[in-house]
């Protein structure tokens, strides 16, 4: 079965389910069904968050890109995680994406650095879910989310990074670009109360927006997640996510006291 599937439907597979993976404690489990589903532990391992079917299931065994987990995790009893093999693809994969390249829309903003300065970065707008949906049009020649929303997301993804809960995301700021502060070193007790006081902060606005909304503003401005991944991720109908993300920005625009358009 898995002879039919095209290589390019193999790549996108790949893409589409190691980035997942990748994250600390992510596993696959064999389905009753066929297929497989990926699991994180942040969801307390019990639903899948997506699956993988069948047929790319097969091949990724049968290539060697996923191996068992070694005994002794309850949560992941039974479970799969990628092999040498399948991140060596992975990454090659990632390192060699055209469309990346070909679509890379490059950009300069003022953000918070890692010793907490305000500096000017040089960044890849694509590479930010948010920026992503700002620079882009609707049928009606507005932006996919406003100005508003966007700071409000922005605030949130610059919370997240100090509460260093997404260092396996591919978010590159660029930082290499920025101008370093000479002679200065970072007190690692200093950095560790100031990414305590960030998860306070993200508490604090995440409590503020609300279940049923705070979780694709995790989704998207933590783990940088489009809204195509959004809605396969949470089963929701096509095109429903673009609408619940503007709703939970507008409440996030509220708890920061930013001014309405």
């Amino acid at each position: 079965m898995s002879g039919h599937i095209s290589p390019q439907e193999l790549d996108r597979e790949i893409r589409r389910c190691f980035r997942w993976l990748d994250r600390d404690g992510a596993f696959l489990r064999e389905e009753a069904g066929g297929g497989a589903g990926v699991h994180l532990p942040r969801r307390g391992g019990g639903r899948a968050m997506m699956r993988v079917p069948a047929a790319i299931w097969e091949w990724f065994r049968a290539h060697d890109l996923v191996e068992r987990m070694p005994e002794g995790e309850a949560l992941q009893q039974g479970g799969w995680r990628i092999s040498a093999t399948g991140r060596a693809r992975w990454q090659r994969l990632c390192s060699d994406d055209p469309f990346r390249d070909q679509h890379r829309l490059a950009g300069r903003r003022v953000l918070e650095g890692p010793d907490g300065v305000m500096r000017e970065y040089e960044i890849d707008l694509n590479l930010s879910a948010l920026a992503w949906l700002h620079h882009r049009k609707s049928r009606d020649g507005a932006p996919l989310i406003d100005a508003r929303q966007f700071e409000a997301g922005e605030r949130l993804e610059r919370v997240f990074r100090q509460a260093a809960l997404s260092q396996r995301v591919t978010f590159d700021w660029t930082a290499a670009h920025a101008p370093q502060a000479a002679g200065r070193g970072r007190d690692p007790a200093m950095a560790s109360d100031q990414a305590m006081d960030a998860r306070k902060q993200m508490r604090r606005a995440l409590d503020h927006v609300g279940p049923g909304l705070a979780e694709i503003l995790v989704e998207v401005c933590g783990y940088q997640q489009g809204l195509e991944a959004v809605e396969r991720s949470f089963n929701w109908p096509r095109r429903s996510a673009r609408v619940v993300l503007q709703l939970a920005l507008d409440r996030l625009a509220d708890h920061y006291g930013l001014p309405r358009l």
